[in-house]
């Protein structure tokens, strides 16, 4: 196998096995910086520096340029910004449920994620759909599949 089967069915073990073996020292930096973004670490400014400064035609590293420069363009806007994750407990109120969430998702600050959880009885949609029905990015539904006491 090579380095992007492995990766692709998270074996990065071994990607990262074959890839020490590499001769290109280049080639290497990519896929380390490459193995970070997909596994959502932190990718420095050094080597985000390191990346866009390679010539070479290499799909991977275009599209790891491509991907470095607008998670940086999300940083630049969030970082100065603390992430907020509010949490919405509801049981069979979707009605009220519905205006408190449009009351946050109106809100100015926009580095924020909204988690409802759902103790509704089995067999209610209603906060599901209300939820899909909203379409926001922001929104997330943690559905319990029995009653939570």
């Amino acid at each position: 196998m090579d380095i992007i089967a492995y990766l692709c069915i998270n074996d990065i073990k071994n990607a990262l096995t074959l890839i020490d073996n590499l001769d290109t020292e280049e080639v290497k930096l990519i896929y380390y910086i490459y193995i970070k973004y997909i596994l959502d670490l932190v990718i420095t400014e050094k080597e985000r520096n390191l990346i866009f400064n390679i010539k070479s035609s290499i799909p991977l590293l275009t599209f790891l340029i491509s991907n470095l420069k607008q998670q940086y363009k999300v940083n630049i806007n969030t970082n100065s910004k603390p992430f907020i994750s509010l949490i919405v407990p509801t049981r069979n109120s979707a009605e009220v449920l519905k205006y408190t969430l449009l009351t946050c998702i109106e809100q100015n600050y926009d580095n924020y994620e909204i988690i409802v959880s759902d103790n509704s009885c089995p067999g209610n949609d209603e906060t599901k759909e209300l939820i899909e029905s909203l379409n926001s990015k922001k929104l997330n539904i943690l559905e319990h599949q029995k009653n939570m006491q």
